[in-house]
């Protein structure tokens, strides 16, 4: 069995957690703590393209890993936070977990918005990885 979305889940999660944040991860429980800042990681896989013919062809995965910001509404001291993140995940940079090599084509910040007592900042990173098509 194949394990090509956890692994660019892995690759790109491994990243992010050099960067000593905390982090709320996709299906993984985790309570706000009211004002502390705190970073929501979610994978956004897009359709899977074919790049090569042949039953040992090649597969391209793209997507988004979104990177949410949470800070408390107000709360100026934590607004390098996104810039830091784009930083981990600059253009050409690549991420390997279990032999899978996850490249980033781009690292971009969106405009922040208002939610719950919460600023949210979206840090977006656009990937793609190569892989042996499923047989």
């Amino acid at each position: 069995m194949s394990t090509q979305f956890n692994d660019i889940r892995a690759a790109l999660d491994t990243q992010l957690d050099t960067l000593g944040l905390t982090v709320a991860y996709e299906n993984v429980s985790y309570e706000p703590v009211e004002g502390s800042p705190y970073v929501r990681a979610t994978l956004l896989p897009a359709e899977t393209e074919q790049l090569t013919l042949g039953a040992t062809g090649k597969d391209r995965h793209t997507g988004l890993y979104q990177i949410d910001v949470m800070f408390a509404a107000g709360d100026s001291a934590v607004t390098a936070t996104p810039d830091t993140i784009a930083d981990a995940f600059k253009r050409g940079s690549s991420f390997t977990y279990n032999g899978l090599t996850v490249s980033i084509r781009s690292a971009s910040i969106d405009s922040g918005r208002r939610e719950a007592g919460w600023f949210i900042v979206p840090v977006i990173i656009r990937y793609y990885a190569t892989t042996t098509a499923r047989s």
